[in-house]
């Protein structure tokens, strides 16, 4: 996945020379506590995207001396610069503490705008996070408050109030997206893009093409994702927005890595590189220079591939994004696979496996969770509507009541008995798997530990047409299987097993229907389900999803794990280890 252009209300900022900000600390000594303030406020400003550090530092002077003067305005404007320029480094957690100050304080002073706009901030935090059920709580409070400031007829503050729903939409698009949806981020993207036109702010309109152009690659409509683009990357250089410019230049780079254009998407990726370094933004680094090592290793250099791959992930780790840093797991365990060192490639794998799972489950939770809140209202009037149907057919009950006691009792009656016989039944087949479990457990057991040792191999191939050597080859296979593994590997081919054991398809193919009596994907696929069943049955890889168990073993999908699973074993992957545990 590709870096979003993830759209912020930025803070005014004044820029000025170094020699006009020396100028103004130099006032700062004979300047009242007032005047200390704000000339402390507007350098605070002018390294926002300067200097982090210095932005931080004359913050919290800032900070200090609004606390001694009780200028609470001033405190919450200097909170919420520190916390966007903590953003901007990927300092996450920092960031939203400042923010939880600066909204403290707004929804002290009654400024519910600018409550609403810092709730907008946090809620992009978390969401940075990967916390995506913290971010949908702020973004569906925003979305509320700005359905009632929305309604005010102060022209001044209507335009701000759409501006921040410009901000809103995106946001809600880029969640959307990233439960690996494109119809509705569309929608919201050209919400966004509509509020943006209504106000001519160019910084949200170039934002909301470039997103718009984003799920149109995805679409694989690239014709019209490089119009949107286009239009993005042009408005961009005109405002000299680099944030702007740069998330677009990677996105059309995505556009021609998708369309095997490695060369183009190298050049654009290259420009967009030479700004995120300008910016230093952290997370922005680790997605380009993830996406150069990408492109390396599509082309088949594994040492520059492993460079920027590398790189890209001490990026992630330093801007705390969960998504970034399991995206280069994958991308290093394809290339040390690539390279031969398995015991790497697994190892990148199962640290892949485990960071999804955990993120992907916070989405899924999530995404219940924030469909409940948006629509919170509509379930009440749906509950007042059922409760008056109620009321109405409880004055319909009160005629026929005595008949309905007869039908009541009559139904327990029947429920309980049939309650009982499907109890006594689930006990039986309860207990049925549970032998079937423990059978699977110990043939496992008997297998691994009478592994049969390999049988020297021959360069004659024509000696495995007589029955003993096809009876060798197989023992050599099976060998191979147990002791290598290399079933564990989805992209797992039958050419290479054949180079490996130094035959052919046809030798090996006969050897294997002859021992097996399956085919050598059947085959492939029960040494993977034994594989997971001693995962399955081993505390120690609790942590780690039915599903992220299945891809660990080489099945790329779930729904061919379980049914693999089901017809190998009997029964269910859960089923199986909750009870072989017990």
């Amino acid at each position: 996945m590709h870096k979003l252009l993830i759209i912020f209300v930025l803070i005014p900022v004044v820029a000025f020379s170094d020699n006009f900000t020396d100028s103004l600390k130099t006032q700062l000594s004979g300047a009242s506590d007032l005047k200390k303030v704000e000339i402390l406020q507007t350098i605070t400003g002018h390294y926002l995207f300067e200097n982090v550090d210095s932005c931080l530092k004359y913050g919290t002077l800032v900070v200090e001396l609004a606390n001694e003067n009780r200028d609470l305005g001033q405190e919450a404007k200097a909170c919420k610069r520190m916390g966007y320029a903590s953003y901007r480094i990927g300092n996450y957690d920092k960031s939203i503490n400042y923010y939880q100050r600066a909204l403290e304080i707004f929804f002290e002073l009654a400024q519910y705008l600018d409550v609403s706009v810092t709730t907008n901030l946090i809620g992009d935090a978390y969401s940075q996070k990967s916390d995506y059920s913290k971010a949908i709580d702020c973004f569906v409070k925003v979305e509320q408050s700005c359905d009632t400031l929305i309604k005010s007829k102060d022209i001044t503050s209507q335009v701000s109030v759409k501006r921040l729903l410009a901000i809103l939409y995106t946001n809600w698009g880029i969640l959307y997206y990233r439960l690996d949806s494109l119809q509705k981020p569309l929608d919201y993207f050209n919400k966004a893009l509509h509020y943006a036109e209504e106000i001519s702010d160019s910084n949200r309109i170039a934002a909301s093409y470039s997103n718009i152009g984003m799920i149109y690659k995805n679409k694989d409509e690239f014709e019209r994702a490089f119009t949107a683009y286009s239009k993005s990357l042009r408005i961009s250089q005109k405002i000299g927005s680099r944030d702007y410019e740069k998330a677009t230049l990677n996105n059309i780079a995505s556009m021609y890595v998708k369309q095997r254009q490695l060369d183009s998407a190298m050049v654009y990726y290259n420009k967009a590189y030479d700004i995120v370094q300008e910016t230093k933004d952290k997370y922005g680094l680790s997605i380009v220079v993830r996406n150069i090592g990408q492109i390396y290793f599509e082309i088949g250099n594994v040492t520059q591939a492993l460079k920027y791959t590398d790189l890209a992930l001490d990026y992630a780790k330093e801007a705390g994004s969960p998504l970034e840093i399991y995206t280069s797991y994958k991308l290093l365990s394809d290339i040390y696979k690539t390279k031969g060192n398995f015991t790497k490639a697994l190892e990148y794998y199962t640290m892949y496996a485990t960071l999804m799972d955990s993120v992907l489950g916070i989405e899924t939770r999530e995404k219940v969770a924030e469909l409940q809140t948006r629509f919170e209202t509509e379930k009440k009037e749906k509950e007042n509507i059922s409760l008056r149907k109620n009321n109405e057919i409880q004055q319909l009950q009160l005629s026929s009541k005595n008949l309905q006691i007869t039908f009541l009792t009559t139904g327990i009656i029947l429920f309980i008995a049939l309650s009982i016989i499907i109890f006594i039944l689930y006990r039986k087949r309860h207990k049925a798997y549970k032998q079937l479990v423990k059978k699977n457990l110990d043939l496992i057991h008997f297998e691994n530990k009478t592994l049969l040792q390999p049988v020297p191999k021959t360069n004659d191939k024509s000696n495995y047409e007589n029955g003993e050597q096809t009876k060798n080859l197989a023992m050599i296979f099976d060998t191979y299987m147990k002791k290598e593994k290399p079933f564990l590997y989805s992209e797992i081919c039958y050419d290479e097993v054949c180079k490996k054991l130094n035959t052919n398809r046809t030798y090996l193919s006969k050897a294997i229907n002859k021992s097996y009596k399956k085919s050598f994907l059947e085959v492939i696929n029960y040494f993977r389900i034994k594989e997971a069943s001693l995962y399955l049955s081993n505390p120690k890889y609790n942590h780690i999803s039915i599903e992220g168990i299945g891809q660990m073993t080489g099945f790329n999908y779930k729904a061919a794990f379980h049914s693999n699973f089901k017809k190998q074993v009997g029964i269910t992957p859960s089923f199986f280890r909750k009870n072989s545990q017990a």
